[in-house]
């Protein structure tokens, strides 16, 4: 869809719920978990991501943790993070529902 289809239906829409993932923060540097280059291109991440394994041995998990700290300390919220923050400051949007856990969004301004 293109920029300007988006922003059309945006502008007729009485308000607007944002959905994100790993893909948002991509821009702010922190690695996704899918497709090319993606963390599950090097870990499986049945046994880094799944509650049994890490019940069991939470070492794999710690591990990547570790590895990626430092990229997620350093991100600073991307133009879409800044996108969806004005969405919301204008009553476009209503609320930001995301699975991240770098606090871009609300380093960006969103609250809801």
């Amino acid at each position: 869809m293109s920029i300007e289809r988006a922003a059309e239906l945006i502008a007729q829409a009485r308000a607007g719920v944002a959905l994100t993932g790993a893909g948002i923060s991509a821009e702010s540097g922190i690695p996704t978990f899918r497709g090319a280059g993606g963390l599950w291109t090097q870990y499986d991440p049945v046994k880094v991501a799944s509650i049994d394994n890490f019940m069991r041995d939470p070492s794999a998990y710690w591990k990547v943790a570790k590895e990626r700290g430092p990229a997620v300390l350093a991100a600073r919220p991307n133009p879409g993070h800044h996108a969806l923050a004005a969405l919301e400051r204008a009553g476009r949007l209503i609320a930001v529902v995301t699975q991240n856990t770098d606090g871009l969004h609300q380093d960006a301004g969103s609250r809801r």
